[in-house]
């Protein structure tokens, strides 16, 4: 089973033998502006509440999505993260076989793989970007009969986002053959008004799941969502087992989804830096960047630079962890990714990089 992913300052200060806070994890895509200020006081003013069980229906957290995405309280789910809602899909709605568009987060592959569903990665072209066109998809759905097509959107690791008339195409081909459509959305907070939510109302085979992780920095939480016509949901909540999102979960996204301030801050940050950050990373030979809608930038290694690898060693022994993106499928050794932090850490990132290839 594969399990790589980025954010594991423990075991790169285990490495360094570092205390964790002194390394700059560029390696976790979440957002630098995060928390929202305010919500570690309103947590600890929670506190007592431990002391019982959790709300099991998570009835406020539930309406004020709701209200937030404009749907119906029937139509959402929240869940221990959006990984817990991806290992209840094979089961819950019996899905036996997927095609995955690859490169993806891994753990469609291992939730599918541990339920004995038969899987096919569809690995979509790199000159659009990693994201399935309706000629790419077409040849999957006509060779073969699946139960689900899963999409990235904004995708992972290259964070560019899916075009709407692709997406309709699929979930009309997925309709006359009874499969499901699921859209992974857990970065598009940072490009909302791409989002495909309003489209649970006219399409039965869609699922759209969502996280409260990157946007507003609850990784330690736990806290994801999904958004699917009332019988989808009610499948899902049937294998979801009681309390997995618990009582300081519930409160922090409660607070989250009303700080609004925060939010507009977030969104016009994220779009002047990370335009800044990918330019800078431009400018150095050997290096192309990826357009991102996303908080997140997927660089690529010429191929008479070094792999990806060599670099993260590099920048780990200056304290700071990036993404060597070797472990997604298709994309092999002269990828990484950094996430966008904060303008002085990112001009250390930069400066940083124009050493290494000073160096080679």
């Amino acid at each position: 089973m594969r399990r790589s992913h980025g954010g594991n300052i423990y075991e790169a200060a285990r490495k360094l033998r570092k205390d964790p806070s002194e390394i700059t994890d560029f390696s976790a895509s979440i957002n630098p502006l995060a928390p929202p200020p305010g919500l570690e006081q309103n947590l600890l003013q929670k506190l007592p509440l431990t002391r019982s069980y959790p709300d099991i229906n998570t009835t406020e957290l539930v309406s004020l999505l709701a209200e937030t995405h404009n749907c119906s309280t029937h139509q959402l789910m929240v869940a221990n993260g959006s990984t817990e809602i991806i290992y209840l899909l094979p089961h819950a709605l019996g899905i036996r076989s997927a095609v995955i568009i690859s490169p993806s987060f891994s753990e469609y592959e291992n939730a599918f793989t541990l339920a004995k569903s038969s899987i096919v990665l569809a690995q979509a072209p790199e000159s659009n970007n990693f994201q399935p066109d309706r000629e790419f998809i077409s040849k999957y759905l006509e060779q073969m009969r699946v139960d689900a097509v899963i999409l990235g959107h904004p995708n992972s690791p290259a964070g560019s986002l899916l075009d709407k008339e692709t997406l309709d195409w699929i979930l009309f081909a997925c309709k006359s053959m009874g499969a499901l459509v699921v859209v992974d959305e857990v970065f598009i907070d940072f490009s909302e008004n791409y989002s495909f939510k309003n489209k649970i109302n006219s399409h039965k085979n869609l699922v759209i799941i969502r996280s409260m992780t990157k946007f507003y920095g609850l990784a330690g939480l736990r806290l994801g969502y999904a958004l699917a016509p009332p019988f989808i949901i009610s499948g899902l909540k049937k294998y979801q087992p009681p309390w997995t999102v618990n009582t300081l979960a519930q409160f922090a996204g409660i607070y989250c989804l009303k700080q609004d301030d925060f939010k507009e801050k977030t969104l016009k940050f994220m779009e002047n830096e990370r335009q800044r950050l990918a330019e800078k990373i431009s400018r150095i030979d050997g290096f192309f960047v990826f357009p991102s809608s996303t908080n997140f930038l997927l660089v690529k290694l010429t191929e008479n630079l070094p792999p990806a690898e060599q670099l993260k060693e590099f920048l780990l022994k200056r304290g700071l962890l990036i993404r060597d993106c070797s472990s997604f499928p298709g994309l092999g050794r002269h990828f990484f990714r950094v996430c966008v932090r904060t303008p002085d850490e990112n001009d250390r990132l930069v400066n940083y990089l124009h050493m290494y290839v000073s160096l080679i």
